[in-house]
């Protein structure tokens, strides 16, 4: 499903890329040939609008980001 995971203090995401597979009822099968790898800069951005919505509503201030 995913490439071998390393991680590290700086990099706890992974790679990234995923294959996507479905149940059929038997057994996994692979939905895509090859691996899918996401949109990291949109993603983070929209962690840390919603992060930063959070901690207002809330009225804490955020560790880190």
């Amino acid at each position: 499903m995913f490439p071998p995971l390393k991680t590290s203090c700086d990099e706890h995401e992974g790679s990234g890329a995923v294959k996507v597979q479905q149940w059929n009822g038997t057994r996994w099968a692979a939905v895509t040939r090859n691996r899918v790898v996401g949109d990291k800069a949109l993603m983070r951005k929209l962690l840390e609008e919603s992060s930063a919505r959070h901690a207002a509503e809330k009225k804490i201030t955020p560790a880190c980001m």
